[in-house]
């Protein structure tokens, strides 16, 4: 796995393919009621392969393989298969309660076996505030929202992810909000379903195809990767293959060209994405459109690549995924939370071994057993017992905080410290032109009364706290844009030109005559050796982004504002709380560096700080003198008082921000003060 990470997810939690005879007599729809296709549903050894065809590269994804850069697409390819094979199981048979039923018996037994032995090796492993995340995200994962818990709490690909062991849950919450609403949409079609819902899946596919698009374009990829709306469409597509509208071909060679075609654009994606990838939307059409192709191929018989799919090794690998997509990924989050540093690829073969036992075993003594319970009685009161049960252990690592006695006070401390960061909530977000923008204390929404500006990337973000201590009853507008700095021409990459060239121009056009910029300096150090393939000299450090400082300071001058901007300031660029509380936990002393010097600093940035002292000079810009707060004369410290400063890499945590707010205060009373 790179170094940031977020798993792949889900793979098809319902109707698995059944590995022989008895299996795939217990595996079928009572009743049928008014289906589109009368067949039952037949098994697909193709379909195993191509379920073997995701999980694979998801693993190897996430165990840090660089070969499958792309193996993220699995869950794409999942929620495909998971479409067909669910709406085929409605189509032939439409009652709501055997439906749950089913998921029921697919779902809950393996996911509480995971969640248990898991909740037992958190309780040994896990600091409190990682106790009391893992708590939450259970409690989230059994009410099927844990991809809203998690997009709420992590950026995308986000490193820190990489430690969380119920992350992987999120799929889980895509496909169980799906199947609440898409069950429904079929009842309510009634007798007019084999005419209408074609055409309902095509619209509803086109709405969430646009939402995903329209989130991405809007920088709210997070967003679009977690949340079902920006999802849907996948598993639509699977859906429209169930209702038998789309023709299908008894040409074996056509079949063949079409799984071919397939597996190509799945591996496509496979080895030629990575996490810089944008994603989903656009790029999630070659592994959803080859899955697809994949069971389009099949629908009619067997081709000739057919026995390649159906093979022993890949039917099997595909019969246990769902359990494998369970195990592997707490496996290798508890193996990077202990090691602290990236595991060694012997750790991640021993893990990627470790979760192909505990997969078999789950699906031999969990999955199948569970699958063959006859009595209806059992499957509803099992599940409202293990829910329970799994519900209160969530409970107690909440209300305990995660158990702080298991800890020193010191450690414990500083473990709380991480996430700690301002975020902007979503019923805050106004429009401003075609991006979002944050009200803060701007009950009205309109954006032309707000008094002061901040505009900046994800450091203007975490300020508002200290910014909030200078209105004195006046109102603020938020305009950030994640990575991106304040531009008013050109910027790091296309994207941030097209977002923050645009916040310029209605930065510039608004009332407010106050704006503040800030920006994560760091994240330019190294912009001149990116754009040439090659290694940043020391003298040419940060000079593209401080010369789009400069004209963005000289620009909005120009344009009548007053301007400030939040100094360049060092910072960990590692998640500091997290990994020098484990440190402690497991070492006995921090590892990692915990500050740097004020010479270090000074001739690092030596080019920043050049340009901020010609334009304080010339009169065109004011510095609010946040700098203080970490650089002292001798050392910039990361740790102060047994607290961090950063709630992660570089984001200052809500206590040092609201310590922040006098000086913000005393900087921006002149200029609040002036009519």
């Amino acid at each position: 796995m790179s170094s940031s990470t977020v798993p792949g997810r889900p793979v098809d939690h319902f109707l698995a393919a059944p590995s022989n005879a008895r299996e795939r007599a217990n595996s079928g729809s009572e009743a049928p009621a008014a289906p589109l296709q009368s067949s039952k549903i037949a098994y697909r050894a193709d379909i195993d392969g191509l379920r073997a065809l995701a999980i694979v590269p998801v693993v190897l994804f996430h165990a840090g393989i660089s070969l499958f850069s792309g193996g993220f697409v699995g869950v794409d390819v999942f929620f495909v298969i998971s479409g067909f094979l669910i709406t085929t199981g409605l189509l032939q048979d439409a009652s709501i309660t055997r439906f749950y039923e089913r998921r029921l018996r697919r779902i809950l037994p393996a996911l509480t076996a995971m969640m248990t032995i898991s909740t037992i090796a958190a309780l040994f492993i896990l600091l409190p505030g990682d106790l009391l995340a893992f708590g939450k995200s259970m409690a989230s994962a059994l009410l099927f929202g844990s991809n809203v818990y998690f997009w709420r709490q992590s950026g995308y690909f986000a490193t820190i992810t990489e430690t969380w062991p119920l992350l992987h849950t999120w799929s889980l919450g895509v496909e169980e909000q799906f199947y609440i609403f898409f069950p429904l949409c079929i009842l309510l079609l009634g007798r007019a379903r084999r005419r209408l819902l074609p055409v309902a899946i095509i619209a509803m596919a086109a709405v969430s195809f646009w939402a995903a698009q329209f989130l991405i374009g809007n920088m709210k990829e997070t967003m679009a990767f977690y949340l079902m709306p920006s999802r849907a469409w996948e598993l639509l597509l699977g859906s429209l293959l169930a209702t038998g509208v789309v023709p299908t071909t008894r040409n074996r060679a056509i079949g063949a060209l079409g799984a071919a075609v397939g597996i190509a654009l799945i591996l496509f994606g496979v080895f030629t994405y990575s996490a810089a990838t944008s994603f989903p939307g656009l790029n999630a059409v070659p592994p959803v459109l080859g899955s697809a192709l994949i069971i389009w191929a099949g629908q009619n018989g067997e081709h000739p690549l057919s026995p390649v799919l159906g093979s022993t090794p890949l039917r099997f690998i595909g019969l246990i995924s769902y359990s494998l997509y369970l195990w592997h990924w707490p496996i290798l989050a508890f193996a990077r939370y202990v090691a602290i540093e990236p595991i060694t690829p012997f750790v991640a073969t021993l893990a990627v071994i470790g979760s192909v036992v505990a997969a078999y075993l789950s699906w031999r003594y969990v999955e199948r057993p569970f699958r063959h319970v006859s009595a209806r009685g059992k499957i509803w009161g099992w599940s409202a017992a293990a829910g329970g049960v799994m519900a209160l252990a969530s409970l107690a690592l909440i209300v305990s905080h995660g158990f702080p006695q298991r800890f020193s006070p010191a450690i414990v401390a500083l473990n709380a410290d991480q996430d700690d960061s301002w975020r902007c909530s979503p019923s805050a977000f106004v429009r401003l032109g075609n991006f979002y923008a944050c009200a803060v204390d701007l009950p009205s929404h309109d954006v032309r009364k707000a008094d002061v500006i901040l505009w900046g990337d994800s450091h203007a973000q975490m300020y508002v706290p200290a910014l909030r201590a200078a209105l004195h009853g006046r109102s603020a507008l938020l305009v950030n844009a994640y990575g991106c700095a304040p531009t008013v021409r050109g910027g790091q990459d296309a994207n941030c030109t097209r977002i923050q060239n645009e916040n310029f121009k209605h930065v510039a056009a608004l009332p407010a005559k106050i704006v503040i910029l800030a920006q994560n300096w760091p994240q330019y150090r190294k912009e001149v050796g990116r754009r040439t393939g090659g290694k940043t000299p020391p003298d040419q450090r940060f000079l593209p982004a401080a010369r789009r400082f400069a004209e963005t300071v000289e620009a909005l001058h120009a344009a009548g504002k007053t301007v400030y901007a939040l100094p360049a300031v060092p910072n960990p660029e590692y998640e500091l709380p997290s990994v020098v509380s484990r440190d402690l936990a497991f070492h006995g002393e921090p590892r990692h560096p915990t500050g740097v010097t004020n010479a270090d600093f000074r001739r690092d940035f030596a080019n920043v700080l050049a340009v901020e002292d010609r334009l304080v000079a010339e009169g065109k810009l004011s510095l609010i003198d946040v700098r203080r707060f970490i650089c002292h004369p001798d050392i910039c410290h990361f740790i102060q008082n047994g607290h961090s400063v950063f709630a992660d890499h570089g984001h200052v945590t809500n206590a040092f921000a609201r310590a922040m707010g006098p000086t913000f205060d005393a900087a921006l009373r002149p200029a609040l003060a002036k009519p």
